[in-house]
């Protein structure tokens, strides 16, 4: 179900609908939120996903078995900002995982942050640890030799323009340290806030 923290907030349609609290979501979904709209997903074991202004964001799967507790899902981010508390899952078969147009994030068990800009994505790790693997935008495949682990309190930035360089292995992806600078930004405090 979906919470509307500010209004603006629709479900793409026909016709677009804009979405109100306590609206059930099913997977195939695509929300989408305004200059001002800010909206909460709320998945049956507790984890969230913090959709920020100006996002555009599709519910793959969800999928939660409720007998053995396994939680299956899978956000694709077209543009803007998500932000994933995701409560530890419970089973080895329960997944997590946002995917961008270049790059995919996948945990068991952490709050991250996933950015999608017009040129290229970054993910930041707030808790635990987030695997990424960069993707080819063109073909959607994984760029096997372009693949790592963010740890708490790092970062990735995946450019658009250096995929071909990931795909030749003549560039590496790099981790960084969150700076205090991107911790003061509305979205990201806001998050950690809230967890």
């Amino acid at each position: 179900w979906i919470e509307v923290v500010t209004p603006k907030v629709f479900v793409l349609t026909e016709p677009k609908t804009e979405l109100k609290s306590g609206d059930e979501l099913s997977a195939g979904a695509t929300i989408q939120t305004d200059e001002s709209g800010l909206a909460v997903i709320h998945f049956p074991d507790g984890s969230v996903a913090r959709i920020d202004s100006d996002t555009t964001l599709t519910i793959e799967q969800s999928d939660f078995d409720r007998t053995d507790k396994t939680l299956v899902v899978k956000l694709t981010l077209a543009l803007g900002r998500v932000w994933s508390k995701v409560v530890g899952l419970t089973t080895p078969q329960s997944s997590w995982q946002v995917k961008t147009s270049n790059a995919v994030a996948t945990v068991r068990g952490t709050a991250f942050g996933t950015e999608r800009l017009a040129a290229g994505t970054r993910i930041l790790s707030a808790e635990d640890q987030v695997d990424i693997q960069a993707l080819d935008p063109i073909s959607g495949q994984p760029i096997l030799s372009a693949s790592t682990t963010v740890a708490e309190g790092r970062f990735i930035l995946i450019s658009d323009k250096d995929i071909e360089a990931l795909k030749a292995g003549t560039k590496k992806l790099e981790v960084r340290a969150v700076t205090a600078e991107m911790l003061k930004e509305d979205w990201i405090a806001d998050s950690l806030e809230a967890d």
